[in-house]
Order: structure tokens, then sequence, then C-alpha cells
């Protein structure tokens, strides 16, 4: 491990088990300092549930009057909603974007902020939300 990476390991409290990617600093639970996620068998205990209930069942995840936002992400031009993108492909910045999804067929959600949304630039900069559905 480079001796930048292993600073920032120790930095971010992540001495043990860590490694550092392009997505930020990988733990031994194989998620990075800035994610969080609701797995399939969590959603499938809280059947019924919309796309909206199971994003406040998120981590650091809020959401209020139609609006989601993350916890600790801050924009200089005002707006503060994450980039969903679900199974891989972009949608947009708002809850308006994941109408025609079934919430049946939603396998995880993740939540990705900092360094870890970084690969989708700018539309990411308040966050990314990411939304697998089964197969």
């Amino acid at each position: 491990m480079p001796r930048f990476s292993l600073i920032l390991c120790l930095l971010s409290g992540f001495a043990i088990g860590c490694s550092s990617t392009g997505e930020g600093v990988r733990t031994g639970d194989n998620k990075t300092a800035a994610e969080s996620e609701i797995d399939a068998a969590s959603l499938a205990r809280n059947e019924g549930l919309t796309i909206e209930d199971m994003l406040r069942r998120v981590s650091g995840v809020r959401v209020t009057n139609g609006r989601v936002e993350i916890r600790g992400v801050n924009s200089i031009s005002g707006d503060t909603q994450p980039l969903f993108v679900v199974d891989t492909v972009p949608v947009g910045n708002s809850l308006q974007s994941l109408t025609g999804i079934n919430p049946n067929d939603v396998s995880r959600i993740r939540v990705l902020k900092g360094a870890s949304a970084a690969m989708y630039g700018s539309r990411g900069s308040n966050g990314v939300i990411l939304i697998e559905l089964k197969r």
C-alpha cells in the first residue's frame, strides 16, 4: 500500500483492512467511508414501501416534501438533490425521475458522497443514489 493511502486510512480511522481505490478508502467490509446502503434482505422485510420510504431507511439520507438530500453534501449552486442512477444509467436529480420503478423490483440502494461520487463528475457533486433492480 502506498504511503499516501496508509496515511489516508489512518486519518479516516480505518487502519485495519483498508485500501485506497478510485472510489475512496475501502474498508474490510468492502464499503468506502462515504458510502451507505440498504440491501435486499432489509428491503424484503418491508414490502409495500414506496421508493421514497426506502430512501428514508438509508442512513444519511433525508427525504422531505418530495426532495432528497444527503447529509454532509453541500452545493454552492443551491441545488442539493443527488443524482439518481438506476442499474448504471443516470436518470435525473429528483424523485420524479423514479416514478416508473416498481418498488418490489428494487434489490439494493447505495448512497455515495464525496470522493465515492466523483466518478459521476459535477452531476454527482450532491451525492449519488444508486438503485439496483432485481434481474
